[in-house]
């Protein structure tokens, strides 16, 4: 065990994470380059349109991120327990059914289209099968990335996750010059996550041990496990972009056009730390898996966060004009001061990210339920309270306040509990 151990020994959460930070920023800075080129190239109307259906998407590729989490957590766990054959079992066995799952969600999508494309008033079914096939490759390529997680293979993780900017932002120019329009511009998510995935397996080649071994009662461990992560991942997601689905459909189309300018920019704050929380998880499971404290890497990777996205606040705060003209055209600049308030709003869920995380990879899922009820009280108040944009922001950033103090002094509490207990131990 202790030659496994040494992965986290080897790998200090700011190493890691500086390395995970430089792919991520490659993929984020590639993602905002497509964002803008589609805004200077798109008409407002589609514009709208794209981001519409990439919240929708965001929302519906869910399990994507909890499938990343659960693989990532069984292998890092076999891994430190030195048990190789029983991670390439778990491997193959997880890709068989949640391949088979993503098939019947396609399939599912392409049957709801007509209904999804009238709710989101897009005139044509094309771009939502386009983005039925995005969720497609959504759901099975987190299994080869979430075995590179739980291995600690940060480099092969990084280059997955930078392509997967590149290739969008590459292909997205390509299919857009050609004509393509939104369908080009959904056309390049659907290339690069493919690409992606094939790659991915590759860089898994030589990674297991050669046998497999019976899992026994596991995979219903893994099943269980993946009902906290599921809930918590779909409650973060509608917390963070039903704000865009609801916009799409409450107001004009040039209103959600231009709002979706300041949505784009605005959610830098929430995936800066994205790096972060990747190398958090892996390390917390080995850890916790050893009995060893966990809390260290929490308050160091909170205040990481709130030092990443604290800057990004900061830049919104003081030049919001000169960020949404400059990137986005002038355009957009109507909505620029909204950008202080989307800024505010998302520093709350970029720390309630981290601490999501680090609960479900030490199998706490008691703050699931203060993250539903969040959900539920954000869209019920956005539904019955929505004047202005400004009016939505206000209820964006008194939700995921409300949220972040609760669960910090949910885990305070707990931390005290089992100091207690180890004292009277």
């Amino acid at each position: 065990m202790e030659e496994v151990y040494t992965l986290t020994k080897q790998r200090s959460l700011l190493s890691s994470s500086l390395l995970l930070l430089s792919a991520t920023m490659i993929m984020n800075l590639s993602n905002y380059g497509f964002q803008l080129y589609m805004s200077r190239h798109l008409t407002t109307i589609s514009y709208g349109a794209l981001n519409s259906l990439l919240s929708l998407f965001m929302i519906l590729s869910v399990p994507t991120n909890s499938v990343l989490m659960i693989v990532s957590r069984y292998i890092a766990k076999h891994v430190t327990l030195k048990e190789l054959d029983k991670a390439k079992t778990l491997f193959h066995q997880l890709f068989k059914r949640i391949s088979f799952l993503a098939g019947g969600v396609f399939i599912l999508f392409v049957s709801l289209s007509p209904i999804i494309s009238s709710y989101l008033k897009v005139n044509s079914l094309l771009p939502v099968f386009i983005i039925g096939a995005v969720v497609f490759f959504a759901f099975i390529m987190p299994i080869p990335l979430g075995a590179l997680q739980g291995l600690q293979r940060f480099g092969y993780l990084g280059l997955g996750f930078a392509l997967l900017g590149l290739l969008r932002l590459g292909s997205g120019v390509f299919f857009e010059q050609g004509g393509g329009g939104l369908n080009g511009a959904l056309g390049a998510s659907l290339f690069a996550y493919g690409v992606v995935f094939f790659l991915a397996l590759t860089f898994l080649r030589g990674s297991f041990h050669p046998q497999e071994a019976p899992l026994g009662g596991e995979l219903k461990e893994v099943f269980r496990y993946s009902f906290p992560v599921l809930i918590s991942f779909l409650s973060l997601m509608i917390l963070t972009n039903s704000d865009m689905i609801l916009i799409k459909h409450y107001f004009p189309a040039e209103d959600a056009g231009l709002y979706a300018a300041v949505a784009v920019l605005g959610r830098t704050i929430l995936y800066i730390p994205t790096a972060i929380v990747l190398a958090l998880f892996p390390m917390v499971t080995e850890l916790h898996t050893l009995n060893q404290d966990v809390f260290k890497l929490l308050r160091k990777a909170l205040l990481y966060t709130l030092i990443l996205s604290g800057v990004g606040v900061g830049a919104f705060l003081i030049a919001p004009q000169f960020l949404i003209s400059f990137l986005f055209g002038q355009k957009f600049s109507p909505v620029a001061p909204l950008l202080r308030l989307y800024g505010v709003a998302m520093l709350s869920y970029s720390l309630l990210n981290v601490l999501m995380s680090f609960n479900l990879a030490r199998r706490s899922a008691i703050f699931i339920y203060s993250f539903v009820a969040a959900a539920v009280v954000q869209i019920s108040l956005i539904c019955a309270f929505h004047r202005s944009l400004q009016e939505i922001l206000y209820i964006i950033i008194l939700c995921g306040l409300a949220l972040l103090l609760f669960n910090l002094l949910l885990l305070y509490h707990h931390k005290r509990k089992i100091h207690h207990a180890r004292q009277s131990s």
